[in-house]
């Protein structure tokens, strides 16, 4: 992947457009109207183009007099979620031989159904039924 040196304006441009999770920590982007800056994928309203400004370290972005966006937490190391989906996990391992519908494991963690399924999906590209019939077959393989 190319890292945020090699991104021209109008590359870093796109890849927040499209809220691209795959630049997440490469750059920054920084609003001159609100002095905020954002992670590329947060998905906070989109500002004009000509009150943007791009960053390569946090740290630079705070020098500069921004904060940081309470949405995306572009100042946590991982993505806001995580600790919802290392949750998920932890409980599929742990009741992986009960029968569980997507509305247990929601009870299970704390969350909606919809909600978990969606954030889970969003984070491992699986949702949590995928996820319990993989844990599943790795836990019959290593009997």
């Amino acid at each position: 992947m190319e890292t945020a040196v090699n991104l021209s304006f109008e590359e870093m441009w796109e890849k927040i457009m499209a809220c691209d999770r795959t630049y997440d920590g490469l750059f920054f982007t920084a609003v001159k109207t609100t002095k905020i800056y954002c992670r590329p994928s947060c998905r906070s309203r989109k500002p004009k183009k000509v009150n943007v400004e791009f960053f390569q370290e946090r740290a630079e972005a705070e020098q500069a007099g921004y904060r940081a966006c309470k949405r995306c937490k572009p100042e946590e190391e991982h993505s806001p979620n995580i600790g919802v989906v290392r949750e998920t996990i932890a409980f599929l391992v742990n009741h992986h031989k009960q029968p569980l519908k997507l509305q247990d494991i929601a009870d299970g963690v704390g969350l909606s159904s919809y909600h978990l399924e969606r954030v889970f999906k969003e984070e491992t590209s699986h949702t949590p039924r995928t996820y319990l019939e993989k844990v599943r077959i790795d836990k019959a393989a290593n009997l």
